[in-house]
């Protein structure tokens, strides 16, 4: 009964709100109610970031085909705009890094036959590569200019790695602790913790924080999700929808405005 949704319709789901969202943004920014129903967007695909890093088995060819499209749609954005705002694949791309660095460490920890230099150097790639995303995303606080800027900030890129935490999915003999929260519950209390981070975590006006805390709509949908990935292979719809419809309501919103591209 509680075991409804799949992957592939929590992806329908998440882009049906994203459209609602970019409706709003773009078209009716003085409806709030748009960006309200938009909140509920981004912790259904981190969700999604999270499982996609525990079950593929290509790694390399995951994280090349988000970083990919995500420099593909900046460059484009940022012709067309002139805004150097980065796409949220690149904050999914920092996550899947930062997420891999730490199943390589988890590997590397729990194995008994693995050297001790190992296990450091482990350590010391994960909490740089942690580093790495956390510089990236708070450019302005390390050199001053504030040009470079992704989307959800440091707090976007953790929210995965945050529901990520507990899969251990390498080890035969779990204890129930890391068994519970690597299920259902365990996920949605991270994910809740992850979207606390997300607001605290980003320098938010007042308006833009209370509106933050509409993300907390996107639990009881993950709430339902049974697991599986569903009937059709819809692993790469989202890489092409999520730039196919900016540009479709980027050119309807010029439109109307009376704005000309280029």
């Amino acid at each position: 009964m509680f075991n409804r949704l799949s992957n592939n319709a929590l992806k329908i789901i998440a882009c049906i709100f994203m459209v609602i969202d970019h409706v709003g943004m773009l078209l009716f920014p003085q409806h709030e109610v748009f960006r309200i129903l938009g909140r509920i967007v981004f912790p259904i695909f981190a969700f999604l970031i999270a499982e996609g890093c525990k079950y593929t088995k290509n790694k390399m060819m995951h994280f090349a085909t988000i970083f990919s499209l995500g420099v593909i749609v900046q460059i484009v954005f940022s012709i067309v705009t002139g805004d150097f705002f980065m796409s949220v694949l690149l904050t999914y791309s920092l996550s899947i890094l930062v997420i891999y660095a730490m199943q390589f460490m988890k590997k590397t920890l729990f194995d008994k036959t693995s050297r001790v230099d190992y296990k450091i150097i482990s350590v010391l790639l994960f909490l740089t590569t942690l580093f790495f995303a956390f510089f990236l995303t708070n450019f302005k606080m390390f050199t001053g200019y504030g040009v470079l800027r992704f989307d959800y900030g440091f707090g976007g890129v953790m929210l995965p790695v945050i529901i990520s935490l507990f899969d251990f999915s390498f080890l035969e003999n779990k204890n129930p602790f890391i068994t519970f929260m690597d299920g259902k519950w365990g996920r949605l209390i991270l994910t809740s913790l992850g979207c606390v981070l997300l607001i605290l975590l980003n320098d938010l006006t007042i308006y833009e924080m209370n509106l933050m805390w509409f993300s907390y709509l996107a639990l009881p949908f993950l709430f339902f999700y049974n697991g599986k990935r569903g009937k059709w292979n819809l692993k790469y719809m989202f890489y092409i929808f999520y730039p196919l419809h900016l540009v479709l309501l980027e050119a309807i919103a010029m439109i109307v405005s009376g704005n000309i591209i280029f």
